[in-house]
């Protein structure tokens, strides 16, 4: 067989991976360690954002602009390009300088600061002046500064408030930076928060910006490149990088990290698509060069380069891949390790049972590099015949590495028979995508259907309660008498249900921008319980039947601390008006419906005694 060629775009490819020394986490090493490979750096599109910026500063009248996130959102790389669009001195941003300075076609000066903790010592006087030039008619100079969001905040608190524009500017950061918006304007200033971006529409612009380069074309002529027999585990990466069903399910997953809390930096997401092209577990630093790849086709090593099993940081040692934050995001899911009957009796027995065979060939046969292959047989047969085999992976190694697979390649069309979530912790995933997330993230869109939330509103009721009810229309408020957050609670309270003429209700809607469970005692006066994943697949999985302290007890004491909201919101409306004392407890009916039942107390005689 000929030798591979050697793809100097791999080779620079590797410095985004997690690998020690990383050239690529920096913006200030990107441009030498691609000038050092002879290969054009990654360039991003950043879904407008670069453009709006270089379009104000070329304006008649620039604001100042703040870009602020965590570390490795992008700040240093967007202040570079701005630069560069700008026609900015190369030289002058590859000096040591700690601002730079660039005329504007305004007539005004723009100072860059691409780093705040650079200059500490200058931060303050800078920052003075930004505060003036915000509040100032045609300001000679205007900003682009970039800082992590807790340095901004540390350097606003060290500047003097020596004028009215200082103590104004100050203010205004710190209310940009509490707005949950990716963008913000007011004065002259425009506030990034690259942290508030979306990392899935982020993801899908890196797998973009890597499968676009010319560098692939470098790969013209490589014994690797290949339609069949054994191929290079990078090409064959890279060719299902681009199915459309491989990058949705990718999305999904980074969709859910988003609205759960766990946002994703540039920096991370280049990580995960380095990792998925060119991760194996025998590579250099664990990530294959071309001479390796060649070698791991010859050896018979290629399924352990599965870009499925690379997306969670199956290639790395356990230690790197616990410390690398998108690895250890994406690992909650449990996808591998979750299974069902359904999927289990597919990878055992669907090569020889003739009812499952053609569909074990559609799923599992027809990729020759990662799926059914000739070490996977290897692996199932020793595990059916009870004996090891010496080389041979041990099957429920191999078993994880084809749940893996067919969580991104099962057919949209055997989703709901086969049970794709199921493949996951969060059974209920789908249903929180497709039937809260996507439906409240449209534009215009007011609330999530009712068949959605009725059940949620069940999980409710049997949190509050401690019942098993079967109640979806009614909210039942229930006490113990002394404590609300009782195991067990019979004391009726209130009950909430859907009165449009009183505005009274209980909904899932967007509230201040993310999915809610939303209580209204009337109209205006409302108390809402934002709902990310784990809380949807708390409240389905109660709704089902599981108990309720059983999937998650930090969710069930939110549970309860959201029920203490509401009887304090009811207090609180009832006033302290004297009421006549009434006490009814709940009973369920045969039909599993909460009833009230009334407790008669004769006060006065018990007084006389």
């Amino acid at each position: 067989m000929a030798e591979y060629k050697r793809n100097p775009w791999v080779t620079f490819l590797r410095q985004y991976g997690p690998v020690a020394g990383n050239d690529a986490m920096y913006d200030e090493h990107v441009l030498n360690s691609a000038r050092r490979n002879g290969v054009e750096a990654l360039r991003l599109d950043t879904g407008g954002t670069l453009e709006a910026i270089v379009e104000n500063f070329r304006s008649e009248a620039p604001r100042s602009v703040v870009l602020t996130g965590t570390a490795g959102d992008g700040k240093t790389w967007l202040c570079r390009e701005v630069w560069q669009r700008l026609h900015g001195s190369a030289q002058v941003w590859a000096s040591d300088a700690k601002q730079r300075e660039l005329p504007l076609p305004c007539g005004a000066k723009l100072v860059v600061l691409k780093d705040l903790s650079e200059i500490r010592e200058d931060a303050t006087r800078h920052l003075e002046t930004m505060a003036e030039s915000i509040y100032a008619d045609g300001p000679r100079e205007v900003f682009l500064v970039a800082a992590n969001d807790g340095q901004l905040r540390q350097a606003w608190e060290r500047v003097p408030r020596s004028t009215p524009s200082v103590e104004a500017a100050a203010r205004l950061v710190e209310d940009l930076l509490v707005l949950r918006r990716f963008k913000a304007e007011r004065a002259g200033l425009t506030l990034y928060n690259l942290s508030r971006q979306d990392s899935a529409a982020l993801m899908t612009r890196v797998i973009d910006a890597l499968l676009a380069h010319e560098g692939w074309s470098r790969c013209e002529g490589c014994p690797g490149k290949r339609d069949e027999g054994p191929r290079c585990p990078v090409w064959a990466n890279q060719e299902k990088l681009r199915d459309p069903l491989m990058r949705e399910r990718l999305t999904d997953l980074l969709t859910l990290c988003d609205q759960s809390g766990f946002h994703l930096p540039v920096r991370q997401l280049l990580i995960l698509a380095s990792n998925m092209l060119l991760g194996h577990p025998d590579g250099k630093d664990d990530l294959l060069r071309c001479q390796e790849a060649e070698k791991m086709v010859k050896e018979g090593k290629t399924h352990l380069a599965s870009i499925y099993r690379n997306t969670f940081g199956e290639n790395l040692p356990e230690s790197r891949r616990e410390s690398t934050k998108v690895f250890e995001v994406l690992r909650r899911f449990g996808i591998g390790e979750e299974t069902s009957n359904r999927i289990d009796n597919l990878l055992v027995y669907g090569h020889d049972d003739p009812e499952l065979q053609p569909q074990f060939s559609r799923l599992f046969e027809d990729d020759q590099e990662y799926g059914s292959n000739e070490e996977f047989e290897r692996s199932l047969d020793a595990y059916l015949e009870g004996r090891e085999v010496e080389g041979a992976t041990p099957f429920p190694i191999a078993a994880v590495a084809q749940r893996q697979r067919l969580f991104f390649t099962m057919p949209k069309g055997q989703v709901a028979a086969l049970g794709l979530w199921e493949l996951t912790v969060f059974r209920y995933a789908g249903e929180f995508l497709d039937g809260v997330l996507r439906p409240l993230m449209r534009d215009g869109a007011d609330q999530a259907d009712e068949a959605v939330l009725r059940p949620l509103v069940r999980g409710l009721n049997r949190v509050f309660t401690g019942r098993l009810t079967e109640d979806q229309h009614v909210l039942w408020l229930a006490s113990s008498g002394s404590h609300s957050q009782a195991r067990v609670c019979r004391i009726y309270e209130f009950k909430i249900e859907d009165d449009p003429m009183s505005g009274r209700g209980i909904s899932l809607r967007k509230h201040e921008g993310r999915p809610a469970l939303v209580v209204s005692f009337k109209e205006g006066v409302e108390e809402a319980l934002p709902l990310h994943l784990v809380r949807f697949e708390f409240l389905s999985r109660v709704a089902e039947g599981a108990l309720s302290s059983n999937f998650s007890r930090e969710c069930y004491e939110d549970i309860l601390s959201f029920k203490s909201r509401l009887l304090s919101r009811l207090k609180t409306l009832q006033g302290n008006a004297p009421r006549p004392f009434e006490l009814s407890l709940l009973n369920l009916d045969e039909s599993g419906k909460l009833q009230t039942q009334r407790v008669n107390l004769n006060l006065s005689q018990e007084g006389a005694r």
